[in-house]
């Protein structure tokens, strides 16, 4: 009887997660986070790629480690939006991360 409590709760649980992402993202504010999210990905996966030529056209050479880490963080923080119910915290850290690239 517990497992088929412990079954029936998380399958409950995540139906209420996907109503609540999908009402989520039939807002404005949710759509905006969506594509940020996969506008993170595809910034990180550059930076993670292409560190080199990147570098060299933002005039870091030498500094591709870093940027390489820019990329490591832009995806996760990628994921983080397009994967959770509620992206704000992402979001937000997200905007710290570019505040501090300032």
């Amino acid at each position: 009887m517990h497992r088929a409590l412990s079954v029936q709760t998380g399958l409950s649980r995540r139906n209420t997660m996907a109503k609540a992402d999908s009402r989520y993202r039939n807002t404005t504010a949710g759509s905006l986070a969506y594509q940020l999210g996969w506008f993170s990905l595809a910034l990180g996966a550059i930076e993670l790629m292409a560190s080199r030529p990147l570098a060299r056209t933002l005039g870091m050479r030498g500094q591709e480690s870093l940027i390489r880490a820019y990329g490591v963080r832009e995806i996760v923080k990628g994921v983080g939006i397009l994967t959770s119910p509620n992206p704000t915290p992402w979001l937000w850290g997200r905007v710290a991360g570019d505040a501090l690239d300032l």
